[in-house]
């Protein structure tokens, strides 16, 4: 736009353009995000807290407001917290190794996001492209949906599989393509190096150990800050 237009001698345009890694979903994609662009962030946070006030809402009953979303919060994670401990989750597909791994380690939510990849993986189909070394390179694609073509690439010795649409680098989660590669392979678990902590049932309780082990570290009485185990 800026060469088209001819704007390069435009502060406002160049000024943005330099900023192009924190607004372009294509070049923030090894950035993680959990999925989430920040244009949705300010709409969930308008969305949960706007719905009851409006400009000639007063700044006490705005904290009022606030306060009782805070607390729905609360209460809907404990819930779901009630949830993750009850049971493992099942699916309508069979439950084969990987898919049973998923329900015992993930979140439910999580794990419903990974179902979907894997029923993705299912449909998918795969072409070999070619090798450099012990590195193979696939094409992982959807038959008619469009922009569902990805490369893959797989390194035989340790089993590390990287896919061109960066699901995994910026949500979490191994995306359908690499699902169909570590298929290909008989590979039929998730390696740990593709299990982020922050999806899993036991996310909270490892916070928590390493809260205490810095609290034994520095004395009771030290206050923490959130960069310390976050």
């Amino acid at each position: 736009m800026i060469n088209t237009l001819k704007l390069e001698k435009d502060d406002w345009f160049n000024r943005l353009y330099g900023l192009k890694e924190k607004w372009c979903t294509a070049l923030s994609k090894d950035f993680f995000s959990a999925g989430i662009l920040s244009s949705q962030r300010s709409e969930s946070t308008n969305h949960a807290v706007g719905f009851k006030a409006n400009k000639s809402t007063t700044l006490t009953e705005f904290y009022s407001i606030f306060q009782a979303t805070i607390n729905r919060w609360r209460k809907t994670e404990e819930k779901d917290d009630f949830d993750c401990t009850r049971g493992i989750p099942t699916s309508e597909l069979s439950m084969r190794a990987i898919l049973k791994q998923a329900a015992n380690i993930y979140t439910i939510t999580l794990f419903r996001d990974f179902e979907e990849e894997f029923k993705l993986s299912v449909a998918s189909s795969e072409k070999f492209k070619g090798n450099v070394g012990r590195t193979m390179f696939f094409e992982v694609w959807i038959e008619g949906i469009t922009g569902s073509r990805q490369e893959v690439q797989f390194k035989m010795e340790d089993s590390t599989v990287t896919c061109t649409c960066k699901n995994f680098e910026e949500s979490g989660w191994l995306c359908f393509h690499c699902l169909r590669i570590l298929h290909l392979h008989s590979i039929n678990t998730i390696l740990d190096r593709y299990i982020t902590t922050r999806w899993t049932r036991y996310a909270k309780k490892q916070i928590w150990k390493r809260v205490d082990t810095i609290k034994r570290k520095k004395g009771k009485s030290t206050i923490l800050l959130v960069g310390d185990y976050i």
